[in-house]
């Protein structure tokens, strides 16, 4: 069973169906479909941890999330003598969750509401994974100006950037366009590359 298979395994076991490959749209409460949505379950329940006390101020999730996004798979085989093949496996899903204004919970006048993004990027060359990005951040408005964010960058391992306003953590982690163009790069030759080219445009 390889990585990939896993993963789907596992979120069948949570009771977490995998996204199809190609162009998707799901409804849901935000914290579903954060989990739906990560390829690791330890970031995806850090995430849903940090979301927690933005619901305070924010409002609870009442379920009313919609992710719009594209997922892709890029799969080769390349035989290096008789008896060893070398296989590769690229994996880029990209979401946009948005979620409908509720009454703000200490201002019943004024709405609350919240955008987030989340990109992953994963290169697996035969049972390794060579490359791995975990990109997500969430916006969060009232009355539709930003007041808050929480945000964070991963690179293989390790969290190269981290922003939690909340917790008065400041530096509006971004996907580097480095990473845009080697996502880009392994898509081109894609049926949905102008798609992928779009729904990276939207990622902010």
């Amino acid at each position: 069973m390889n990585l990939q298979e896993q993963i789907n395994r596992t979120k069948t076991l949570m009771g977490i169906q995998p996204l199809n490959e190609g162009v998707f749209k799901q409804g849901g409460s935000f914290k579903d479909l954060i989990k739906k949505l990560f390829n690791r379950n330890d970031t995806a329940e850090q995430v849903v941890q940090e979301v927690n006390p933005y619901e305070v101020k924010y409002g609870k999730d009442t379920g009313n999330s919609t992710v719009d996004g594209i997922r892709l798979n890029s799969t080769s085989n390349e035989q290096i003598n008789n008896s060893e093949a070398k296989s590769q496996n690229i994996l880029c899903s990209i979401g946009i969750i948005t979620d409908q204004p509720e009454p703000l919970p200490s201002d019943n006048s004024k709405k609350s509401s919240n955008i987030a993004y989340l990109v992953i990027y994963q290169n697996t060359q035969g049972s390794n994974i060579t490359e791995y990005y975990e990109y997500f951040k969430s916006l969060y408005f009232i009355d539709g100006q930003q007041t808050d964010e929480l945000s964070q960058m991963r690179e293989g391992q390790n969290f190269i950037c981290s922003t939690n306003t909340l917790q008065g953590k400041t530096g509006g982690c971004e996907l580097s366009q480095e990473v845009r163009d080697k996502i880009l790069k392994s898509f081109e030759s894609n049926k949905d590359f102008t798609q992928l080219q779009s729904y990276l445009d939207k990622v902010k």
